[in-house]
């Protein structure tokens, strides 16, 4: 994917193909910023690693397609998305490695948040603690600023099931509570019962 001569790799990765504007400097001196060129060029920075944060480290894998790399592509895909407010998420249709039109669409910030951790595998025990002076494992989920705790578990797939299982109550309020899309709903509830069912299938080999 060669740009045309003369023309900038952005972030090292993307180009902008188009002429459309992507700011604007005012004579009071504010500027305005393209909203789509804004959204694909921090998604840019995340792929290559320009955000070089231990928050960000779950980036590092990362990959965008040949498209998303293009802006003229990336624009109109964006334009059909209902993204005001919303924020560009990669885990819901996809294993959360992958920028893509088919693995990605918008959602609100507090969904974005409360899906954190939706494609961890069990054996990296996402909610759940150990407690080692009485040697039982715990899980805990916090929602809308409440930590809910699920009680205590003789291993550690078995607390990790109970932590699925309650995402999964809460995701069905989250549905409801932002009018959410059954497409998205479907996806998210299927990668939490497949999450539960692994967890309980791995309690059974202890």
């Amino acid at each position: 994917m060669a740009p045309r001569p003369g023309m900038k790799l952005l972030c090292g990765i993307g180009i902008n193909d188009t002429t459309d504007p992507v700011y604007i400097n005012y004579k009071d001196g504010n500027k305005w910023w393209c909203p789509y060129y804004s959204c694909w060029y921090n998604m840019l920075r995340r792929v290559s690693g320009k955000y070089d944060t231990k928050k960000n480290e779950s980036y590092k894998e990362t990959k965008a397609t040949e498209d998303f790399l293009r802006f003229s592509k990336f624009k109109p895909w964006m334009v059909s998305q209902k993204w005001e407010g919303n924020s560009l998420d990669k885990d819901i249709f996809g294993d959360g490695s992958l920028y893509s039109f088919e693995t990605c669409c918008f959602i609100p910030d507090d969904v974005n948040a409360f899906l954190t951790g939706l494609n961890t595998s069990s054996d990296r025990l996402y909610g759940v603690s150990y407690r080692a002076h009485s040697d039982v494992y715990t899980s805990a989920v916090r929602y809308k600023g409440i930590l809910n705790h699920m009680g205590c578990f003789p291993n550690k797939y078995l607390a990790r099931a109970s932590y699925v299982e309650k995402k999964l109550e809460f995701w069905e309020e989250v549905v409801v509570e932002h009018k959410l899309s059954e497409e998205i709903a479907n996806a998210v509830r299927k990668k939490y019962q497949t999450a539960y069912d692994d967890a309980i299938c791995l309690s059974k080999t202890i």
